[in-house]
């Protein structure tokens, strides 16, 4: 299948989307292969990835790559029941997997909490060393941050710093067990 992107224009599109249909218009296939093509070309796109991102303004390749492939798995848990679907007690590797999806699968559940408490911590060393009344300017003129400025700062590098490498862990183990994520 193409890929249709924003930089062809419509007539561009309905050419390709008629050659594809052509494909389906030879005496081997049948009516039902024909609606099956066009059914999923306009309602149900299986070659699009869809992310809860914002779609109005832009984003990172990194955290579109994030977002992307742990929606794929939160499709995979929950719109393909692979738990009920999938025997995962049959042998020890199946098994093995099966923890992975689980603990991936909880991970990406928990994220947003982890960015709220970043965000958390933002606003408060924001509000305490940046707004604070009488604070003005002269802040950021300081040669020295005070040691309570360090200690706030440090602990939202840590907190970012950490999450950052959690993310890069679970991309590793999400790209490990990609070939069990079919049912």
């Amino acid at each position: 299948m193409y890929n249709f992107g924003d930089n062809l224009t419509l007539k561009e599109k309905i050419e390709i989307w008629w050659e594809e249909l052509w494909k389906y218009t030879s005496p081997f296939c049948n009516i039902r292969d024909i609606w099956y093509a066009t059914k999923c070309y306009l309602f149900k796109r299986y070659d699009l990835i869809r992310t809860k991102l914002p779609k109005t303004r832009w984003i990172d390749k990194d955290q579109l790559m994030l977002y992307g492939m742990m929606e794929l798995l939160v499709d995979y848990v929950e719109g393909e029941k692979c738990f009920e679907v999938i025997d995962w007690e049959s042998e020890e590797t199946h098994l093995n997997v099966k923890k992975e999806i689980k603990a991936i699968y909880d991970w990406w559940k928990n994220y947003k909490n982890r960015i709220i408490a970043i965000e958390n911590q933002l606003n408060v060393w924001h509000d305490e060393f940046i707004t604070r009344p009488g604070s003005g300017l002269d802040k950021f003129n300081k040669a020295e941050p005070s040691d309570k400025e360090k200690i706030e700062s440090d602990k939202l590098y840590k907190m970012e710093s950490d999450l950052d490498n959690e993310e890069q862990l679970m991309l590793i183990r999400l790209v490990k067990i990609r070939r069990f994520l079919w049912t």
